[in-house]
């Protein structure tokens, strides 16, 4: 699977929507096979390259699905108080969340909120 991100994206003009897809994928196949932590490297490349690329040409349904997914991800472990996943999951949605201007502006303040509690917590404050 990462052999067809690679490919996918290393063409010339490539095809952003099924890069995207095979990123949602991997994520998946990751999740049924292991925890949602072993999912976080895949974010973080996703991050990577559309920093590199720009937001345009990414399906922005496919780019509000790994922001979201993220923070449930952020909200579940915040739950769970293991706030050392908390804070990576918050960070990678709140950087995410930059790319998904609609997304954005429902919900930057709640993410921000959230990552600051954990934050607080993570450092005893």
């Amino acid at each position: 699977m990462q052999y067809l991100v690679s490919s996918f994206a290393s063409s010339s003009g490539p095809d952003l929507a099924k890069v995207a897809m095979a990123y949602r994928s991997l994520v998946e196949i990751e999740e049924s096979r292991s925890s949602r932590n072993q999912t976080l490297p895949i974010y973080n490349e996703l991050h990577d390259r559309i920093s590199a690329t720009g937001a345009k040409g990414w399906p922005n349904d496919e780019l509000e699905w790994f922001a979201a997914t993220a923070w449930n991800n952020g909200v579940y472990y915040f739950r769970l108080q293991n706030l050392s996943f908390a804070e990576k999951w918050l960070s990678r949605s709140r950087a995410l969340l930059t790319f998904c201007p609609t997304l954005s502006n429902n919900y930057k303040d709640k993410c921000e909120n959230l990552y600051n509690t954990c934050l607080q917590k993570l450092l005893g404050t």
